[in-house]
């Protein structure tokens, strides 16, 4: 695997509560014989994954046709595999139609950490799966930005872009915001079929005795069938990756964006 540079700066204090890419494909039937674990595993380096349990996953399918309403069925359970790091701070999901890695906590940036190690599961699983088609590629941070106590819905805007924070400081309601949902979608590169869903989400948890919050949910994936490449893969989640940060660092406030690099 070649080293590549970081492609943006490192942002060493991003409130990160979880990076997530995940790749799906045609199903490519049961993969529940430990033969399949084992190639696998073998490929994925086990001194970085010693862990593996078998894993079970249900799903919904939703068909939208024209002037109706979607129909959604659910789906039968997939049995898989999670190959997982001996504290479970790095998993890698296997199941027949998708594969996904994921950390919590020990994501530092993108190159070259995480990039290797999702090109080393898109190989393991060009080698030993064998699909022919990718139908999603998709890669997602999850911000939870920890405020103060003295953090509330009228100075939200210390760490979120102006345009989202608006009706928390002028006009007749100000200072009557208690919680902010706001739902996005970009259609990024059209032609490359990429695009984006951002949650913005503030409020106060009445359960952690109303703690503040805050949360920035990214979500950039390229969709639609084409050839399984593992060259396109990477190439294409390096474009995702690029993507996001300029999405976190646009719905942020400047000054919050300052202090996290």
């Amino acid at each position: 695997m070649s080293h590549v540079e970081p492609r943006h700066p490192v942002l060493a204090g991003a409130p990160l509560a979880a990076v997530v890419c995940q790749i799906k494909y045609e199903v490519r039937g049961a993969l529940a014989d430990w033969k399949t674990a084992t190639h696998v595993h073998q490929q994925l380096d086990p001194e970085s994954y010693p862990k593996v349990e078998q894993i079970s996953a249900g799903g919904i399918n939703v068909q939208f046709s024209p002037a109706q309403a979607p129909s959604i069925s659910p789906q039968a359970p997939m049995t898989g595999w999670r190959f997982s790091s001996v504290q479970r701070e790095w998993n890698v999901g296997l199941l027949p139609d998708s594969v996904s890695i994921e950390t919590a906590t020990a994501y530092t940036s993108w190159s070259p950490d995480f990039r290797e190690r999702l090109e080393r599961v898109v190989r393991a699983v060009a080698e030993v799966v064998e699909p022919s088609f990718e139908q999603r590629l998709g890669l997602r941070y999850i911000n939870q930005v920890p405020c103060p106590q003295e953090i509330t819905p009228q100075n939200w805007s210390k760490y979120l872009a102006h345009g989202l924070t608006g009706p928390t400081r002028v006009g007749p309601f100000k200072g009557k915001l208690t919680s902010l949902f706001q739902q996005l979608h970009y259609s990024l590169e059209p032609t490359q079929d990429i695009s984006a869903n951002v949650l913005v989400g503030a409020g106060e948890d009445a359960h952690r005795q109303r703690q503040p919050w805050l949360m920035l949910d990214i979500d950039v994936y390229r969709e639609g069938i084409r050839t399984f490449s593992v060259d396109g893969i990477r190439s294409t989640a390096d474009t995702l990756a690029d993507l996001a940060y300029e999405l976190f660092t646009n719905f942020v406030d400047r000054r919050y964006l300052e202090s996290i690099q």
